[in-house]
């Protein structure tokens, strides 16, 4: 193990509360800048840009945009997906739907400042719920990408830019597994089940039976019928004897391929061929890596993460360097072009994001030493003069800001969103007009706590709750926000005040009630401010509120059976029930110490039993959805 870490030149965390996956994240240069892009789309469906300037304390301002789209990002990638100028495009893809974007740069008034737009181009819709893609000139196509979507059901779907071109079930297909494009052969390849890499010829694809059904896939298509063709037939395999966890393809500056796939304990090197070329056994468990140019002819050099956070550096299949990052990467990548060239991007799961470079300064408390002829050992060479004068440029602008003279500008730094602690529950907030039946409702209090003495003219205010759930009203709008002062914000605002801490807060209070239509899958709450920055740039702050269980559920009589149950095993004293969920009424529905049981106004039955002689609890309904909220409650209860 090596005793160097590697030096983080940038570091932010995107978002809080969302996750990630290795293909949640892409590299590309989006612009005419020739500054590569790094772009990153979580599970909730917000796609964020960043330029990264290699400045630690100012890593807010290399956001270059976020936008909330209204389903979760599971792939993002890029290409030249319309027409056949070369401009690159981006190409997102969400569980029902492919989106291909523009992203664009506007200039402001001010010349030197900018902000960026995304529009979206063009969209598909997909018949099966997708898993990843893959982009390329299929077919050997000059000029412009398609693309190839992966089902998590084996279904390929390709689509040439705007137009739907074909589908194709995979033959002997049991889970999804990593997707990539050989360009120089015109093949796709991926993972099997039984821990094979398949490789399928696009012209084989092409010209196969055309599967609309996955019943029967085998099924021939008779010779004269106009969907006649052959059946879907791989063109090689090649066993790994491992699950696959990524393949990728290095083409070198000689144009020669090589097919790198990384398994769960080892690492092959293939050829177009199928036949393994070198095989690399590893003794830890790798979790990405990236192949990058190596300056030797004929080798490859690899980038290999491993679960306890080290990074491996190999050329072919000799280990050249070790070192440590301070997450566990589930994407790494080696920017190739711009003033970052040659430094390595890594992220987490968490979405801590990380532009690193490797260091040769030890980790353990570096004793520095000072050259001969610094001037700090000779004190006659020091210029005091020029000191003086840096200094009182220094402190002329430390009473700029603290003064109010000029606003900092700041991404998400001028004020933070808190919120006021939910203490009632109005049981008949909302009156149904079609059934007149009641549901619950609670009132949801926003403030806007300054960080800064900065005036900020509008700021708009949306609350996004979870369907069924409804905010009433679902945006409200701050004007004139800010001042020199603090005590300022109770005369320029319209609304009442509410004290957070000891500080006057801005507030705007949002009723959330449930409409009992449909299944209640989240208690978090979505609030985002928008705003202008001094400078004229759009800006926004997101946080997630929590709401009570009581919003959507109510006590009931316990059930003994149910179709489908979780079992959670807690290593620790868990309360009884009934004081675990003691502002919900349970126990007048016949609730005990070990069991109670809650029904959702959309009428499932979520049965919480406890075990007597062990730290086991059960959950149980008839409808597998429901319970996701019960058991996520329950854990941050058990928690608490």
């Amino acid at each position: 193990m090596s005793l160097f870490k590697s030096r983080e030149g940038w570091l932010t965390r995107v978002g809080f509360g969302e996750e990630y996956d290795t293909n949640n994240i892409c590299i590309a240069n989006l612009d005419s800048t020739g500054e590569p892009k790094i772009i990153v789309g979580s599970f909730r469906g917000i796609l964020r840009i960043y330029q990264p300037k290699n400045e630690v304390e100012n890593v807010n301002q290399d956001l270059l945009l976020e936008f909330q789209m209204n389903e979760p990002i599971l792939d993002l990638k890029t290409g030249r997906l319309v027409g056949n100028d070369g401009e690159t495009f981006l190409a997102v893809l969400h569980p029902r739907k492919l989106s291909v974007c523009a992203i664009s740069r506007q200039d402001t008034s001010q010349g030197s400042e900018f902000f960026y737009n995304i529009t979206q181009v063009y969209h598909h819709k997909l018949q099966r719920t997708s898993c990843n893609m893959v982009l390329g000139p299929f077919g050997q196509v000059k000029g412009k990408d398609f693309i190839c979507v992966q089902s998590m059901d084996g279904m390929l779907s390709f689509f040439e830019q705007d137009r739907v071109a074909f589908d194709r079930f995979l033959p002997d297909f049991l889970v999804p597994g990593p997707l990539c494009y050989l360009r120089s052969t015109d093949t796709f390849l991926t993972s099997s089940s039984g821990n094979y890499v398949e490789a399928y010829k696009y012209n084989t694809l092409a010209m196969s039976t055309e599967s609309e059904k996955k019943d029967n896939p085998d099924k021939k298509a008779e010779s004269g019928g106009a969907g006649g063709g052959k059946r879907v037939r791989v063109n090689w395999k090649c066993n790994i004897g491992e699950s696959v966890v990524d393949i990728r393809c290095y083409m070198s500056s000689e144009n020669n391929t090589t097919i790198l796939v990384l398994a769960e304990h080892s690492m092959f090197m293939l050829k177009e061929n199928g036949s393994v070329n070198l095989m690399k056994k590893f003794d830890f468990n790798p979790s990405c890596f990236v192949p990058y140019d190596s300056l030797k002819e004929g080798t490859v050099n690899m980038l290999v993460a491993s679960f306890t956070g080290s990074c491996y550096i190999f050329q072919n299949t000799k280990l050249q360097w070790t070192t440590s990052f301070t997450n566990v990467p589930i994407f790494i990548h080696v920017i190739k072009s711009g003033k970052l060239k040659g430094h390595i991007v890594t992220m987490d799961e968490e979405g801590n994001l990380a532009v690193s470079y490797l260091g040769t300064d030890p980790a353990q408390n570096p004793v520095y030493t000072t050259p001969k002829n610094s001037s700090i050992n000779n004190p006659r060479d020091f210029n005091y003069s020029e000191t003086d004068i840096e200094l009182t440029r220094l402190y002329q602008i430390i009473r700029e800001y603290s003064s109010g003279m000029k606003a900092p500008d700041m991404v998400k730094g001028s004020f933070s969103l808190v919120f006021e602690p939910i203490t009632s529950l109005n049981q008949r907030g909302y009156v149904d007009p079609k059934s007149q039946e009641t549901f619950p409702s609670v009132t949801l209090g926003v403030g806007i706590h300054m960080l800064h003495k900065v005036s900020i003219d509008k700021i708009t205010l949306m609350v996004k709750p979870r369907p069924p759930l409804v905010s009433d009203p679902p945006s409200v709008v701050l004007t004139n926000v800010g001042g020199s002062t603090f005590e300022s914000l109770n005369t320029s605002l319209s609304y009442r005040t509410y004290r957070f801490g000891s500080t006057p807060t801005p507030y705007a209070s949002f009723t959330i009630y449930n409409t009992g239509d449909g299944v209640l899958t989240d208690l978090s709450v979505d609030v985002v401010a928008h705003y202008n920055n001094p400078y004229g740039l759009p800006r926004s702050v997101h946080n997630v509120a929590r709401l009570p269980l009581a919003i959507g559920f109510f006590g009931y009589t316990p059930e003994k059976s149910a179709d489908f149950k979780v079992t959670i095993e807690a290593n620790g004293n868990v309360p009884s029930m009934l004081e675990l969920y003691s502002d919900i009424d349970c126990e007048r529905y016949g609730g005990v110490a070990n069991c109670i049981a809650l029904k959702s106004y959309s009428g499932d039955i979520i049965t919480v039993i406890s075990a007597k002689n062990s730290q086991k609890y059960r959950m149980q309904s008839n409808r597998f959805s429901s319970l996701h909220v019960v058991v996520k409650d329950f854990v941050e209860r058990v928690k608490k």
